[in-house]
């Protein structure tokens, strides 16, 4: 549940349930969720495309480069979602900036990336869950 959960741990406040707004997607990692693990590190398309074979996540991907940058899709390269879930347990938000994928040059600087980060990890309230109690 800690990978789930760290899939989509960064989501736009403004816009939920746009998946490349709410989901993220790890390459060249060491333990490598996507040659071992059928592509599970293209996280993003498995939500863009639901029913798309797990085969057909790398093509996928580099062929809808310009959607993920215009929608500033988090893409990490070089860590998994346990290593994503460290840093962000301990807010280290420059090192996971540091690892962003910048497409197409989608953040003038690493100081916009953590503004990012950031932005997509402040809870989320609507009138129905502004009174719960975590």
């Amino acid at each position: 549940m800690l990978g789930n959960w760290t899939q989509h741990a960064f989501v736009d406040a403004d816009d939920p349930g746009n998946a490349y707004k709410n989901s993220i997607t790890c390459i060249n990692v060491g333990y490598n969720y996507n040659k071992a693990c059928w592509n599970d590190g293209y996280h993003i398309s498995h939500h863009v495309r639901p029913a798309m074979h797990w085969t057909e996540h790398p093509t996928f991907f580099l062929k809808t480069l310009d959607q993920y940058a215009s929608h500033q899709a988090i893409i990490f390269d070089g860590l998994d979602f346990g290593q994503v879930f460290f840093l962000l347990m301990h807010k280290r938000y420059s090192t996971l900036a540091r690892h962003m994928v910048n497409l197409n040059g989608a953040f003038s600087s690493d100081t916009e990336a953590i503004a990012l980060l950031r932005r997509r990890t402040i809870r989320i309230t609507t009138p129905n869950t502004a009174e719960l109690v975590y």
